[in-house]
């Protein structure tokens, strides 16, 4: 909702927030769109370390999108 602004002005830092607590409670989705915030610098500066760090942390436990993402930083730039 925050993170693209669908019925709420957009807000990464509040985005970030839910997003966080989403992963607290297990939601491997969540970990992904950290992930792609710290890649893209929405929010935050943008850092391809936490990127892979959010990345892996969803991938390992199966979540096939964050593998994908993982796979192309790895391959395809720093990080």
């Amino acid at each position: 909702m925050y993170h693209k602004g669908l019925g709420v002005e957009q807000n990464y830092a509040e985005a970030l927030s839910w997003y966080q607590k989403a992963v607290d409670q297990g939601n491997l989705a969540a970990a992904n769109q950290i992930g792609w915030m710290h890649e893209h610098g929405l929010g935050l500066d943008q850092d391809n370390a936490l990127a892979l760090f959010w990345y892996r942390k969803a991938a390992e436990q199966g979540h096939s999108i964050a593998l994908s993402n993982l796979n192309r930083l790895q391959g395809n730039g720093p990080g």
